[in-house]
């Protein structure tokens, strides 16, 4: 990592831990540049981090968590919340992240301010981001993720396999 992490609350034995500077609304990524805790993609669609329980209240209509059971987020300023579960991992849960894009898509669509969130804000979140951003956009999704990395960090999707997902999954129509 680029920067040392501290736990979440000093003092409370926490296992999950974030940058020191996201307190004051940066945070560094593990290769690149200092990110945003939230980063918009395209009007209405914002990938982010979760080190805080709550997301700066920017007036979100819906906030979407992306976490593993051992993440607890609590919920953030938004009218509506939901919280799935999706590793990080080598592997893609396909219909998972499909649920989370075919939500993500309606939400956008409707005009809901839209947050999409995860602990660092570079795998999951921008992998359902990414994939949601396809369809009203109509651009390639290899042209999203090099906005997302030059708006949020060098590290978006520095999952391999989320990057190959997200890059080849709409390979046959783009």
């Amino acid at each position: 990592m680029g920067t040392d992490l501290v736990p979440r609350r000093p003092g409370d034995g926490s296992e999950h831990a974030y940058p020191p500077e996201a307190d004051q609304g940066l945070a560094e990524g593990a290769r690149g540049p200092a990110t945003r805790l939230t980063t918009k993609l395209l009007p209405g669609l914002h990938v982010g981090g979760s080190w805080d329980p709550s997301p700066p209240d920017k007036g979100w209509d819906y906030v979407l968590t992306v976490c593993t059971p051992d993440e607890a987020y609590g919920s953030p300023p938004a009218r509506k919340h939901a919280s799935l579960w999706m590793l990080d991992a080598p592997l893609v849960d396909v219909p998972v992240v499909e649920a989370l894009r075919d939500v993500t898509v309606d939400v956008v669509r409707s005009g809901a301010k839209t947050l999409v969130r995860c602990h660092m804000g570079l795998n999951r979140s921008a992998l359902v981001a990414v994939l949601a951003a396809v369809e009203p956009t109509g651009d390639a999704p290899a042209k999203l993720v090099s906005q997302l990395r030059r708006r949020r960090s060098a590290d978006v999707l520095y999952n391999e396999t989320f990057e190959r997902y997200a890059l080849g999954c709409y390979s046959a129509t783009s």
